[in-house]
């Protein structure tokens, strides 16, 4: 149990600075459409917060208010940065951010097997295939503004449309 709680806890964490990052990457993105997806990138990110709270209220445990804080002051200063560094900066953090997220949701799905809660592991395998959409998404942003880029593996298995879930219409496309 204690390697369960630990991964939703940093989970937990990671997910306010992701939708704190993308609050502001999504109001220095010049294409409405982008910045459009962006934002919903970022509400799905404090869905996935309030799914993982949920997680760790059903075993009665309570989140690591210092990490909170750390990953809220963390994500609010990327914000703030995109307006300085570029969207293909922004864009490429934030396929490294979700990279992380990736893995906090995989060990947090091993962790939930191990303990045979098979019902919380697959909802974190959902999420972590959400996790992996969004990398996709921001790759492929950085992709687009940085032609050498090209060379970063993106795995086609991830994409999937954007306009599942009430997600705007975009084309991504990866080649």
């Amino acid at each position: 149990m204690f390697w369960l709680r630990l991964h939703l806890r940093v989970a937990y964490a990671t997910e306010i600075g992701a939708a704190s990052a993308y609050r502001g990457h999504a109001a220095v993105t010049a294409d409405p459409a982008v910045a459009a997806h962006i934002s919903w990138v970022e509400a799905e990110e404090r869905h996935h917060r309030a799914r993982v709270g949920r997680m760790l209220a059903e075993f009665g445990w309570k989140p690591w208010k210092a990490l909170d804080a750390f990953f809220f002051a963390l994500g609010s200063t990327i914000g703030f940065l995109c307006g300085y560094w570029g969207e293909w900066a922004s864009s490429f953090g934030a396929a490294q951010f979700e990279f992380g997220g990736i893995g906090d949701y995989r060990r947090a799905a091993r962790a939930a097997r191990r303990v045979g809660r098979e019902d919380l592991a697959v909802e974190l395998d959902a999420m972590e295939q959400d996790e992996a959409d969004h990398r996709v998404f921001f790759l492929a942003l950085a992709r687009a503004r940085r032609p050498l880029l090209k060379k970063v593996p993106l795995d086609r298995s991830m994409l999937r449309s954007l306009d599942e879930d009430g997600g705007p219409t975009r084309d991504v496309v990866a080649t």
